[in-house]
């Protein structure tokens, strides 16, 4: 398989950072005019990268880790399995860190598809695909995938034709599945519900619970729920939880005499040196210098 950067699958620009490198099978790719898909293995990688003119649909595949992730200042963890798929609009600066292996196809959508879907489906004229979508599943938009990857090994004599009619399809499914969110998806959340979900992240501080998990709780639609949060708290899903774990790693070094790192797994942190360097950006001294002054 051939090395491709990161930016040069999605021909994006770059804002800073280290893009990660990428595993692409040719054979699975192709850049012909509308069409842009691309089929790519990754391992533990960072990238800060934006494609000014194609929104992105990614669908992972055989994949087992952890995403750290900023579309243009939201901030979120999820872990990433087979199945899953993010949805990145044109334009939306990506900063993240994944920590893993998968492999992923990547679709994009030509500039002008989805408003030309829009004003041939008046029943989707108001439905708008600017907002990143993340770690969602969608089982027909899966099938539409592997079909257009399928078509594209193929070369099959008008795969062409049946690709560029699959594209149509799929951005119809996410217009459907936009069109499909509760009421309630960006309406601000009350105290209840921020106490609500204070006290469930306090109950499953070992755990990294998916912002999915929070919204579920509280019955309301994953879609528009991180701006709903971050209005209620005044800091993002993945900052509050951050928090609540730091806070809590803080009174246990004070409070207890259990080791370190016991306490690092206790509070959700992958290792003890996770620990170390996120109390100190947070609080400005590390869990070693903390538990020597108590």
């Amino acid at each position: 398989m051939n090395k491709l950067r990161g930016d040069t699958f999605v021909e994006a620009v770059e804002e800073g950072g280290e893009h990660g490198i990428f595993d692409v099978d040719p054979s699975g790719s192709v850049f012909d005019g509308g069409i842009r898909q691309v089929r790519f293995d990754a391992s533990d990688h960072e990238a800060t990268i934006r494609d000014t003119d194609f929104a992105t649909l990614i669908l992972s595949q055989e994949s087992h880790g952890r995403l750290w992730s900023d579309y243009d200042g939201e901030s979120r963890e999820e872990a990433i399995n087979p199945g899953i798929f993010h949805f990145i609009p044109a334009g939306v600066l990506q900063q993240y860190d994944f920590r893993g292996t998968t492999t992923n196809i990547a679709t994009s959508f030509r500039p002008g598809l989805i408003a030309e879907l829009r004003e041939q489906n008046p029943e989707l004229a108001g439905v708008r695909l600017d907002e990143p979508i993340r770690a969602f599943t969608h089982p027909r938009l899966a099938r539409l995938i592997v079909n257009q990857d399928r078509l594209i090994r193929s070369g099959e004599m008008g795969w062409r034709t049946l690709a560029d009619a699959n594209m149509l399809q799929l951005g119809i499914e996410l217009l459907c599945l936009v069109a499909r969110r509760k009421p309630n998806a960006a309406t601000p959340l009350t105290e209840h519900e921020v106490a609500q979900a204070e006290a469930y992240l306090r109950a499953n501080l070992d755990q990294n619970i998916p912002l999915s998990d929070i919204a579920e709780l509280l019955g309301r639609d994953v879609f528009g729920f991180a701006r709903s949060f971050k209005s209620a708290t005044g800091s993002t899903f993945h900052q509050f939880s951050l928090q609540l774990r730091v806070s809590e790693a803080v009174r246990m070094l004070k409070d207890t005499s259990r080791p370190i790192v016991e306490i690092a797994y206790a509070t959700g942190f992958s290792s003890q040196s996770h620990m170390t360097t996120t109390m100190g950006k947070m609080m400005g001294f590390t869990p070693g210098s903390l538990r020597s002054r108590t």
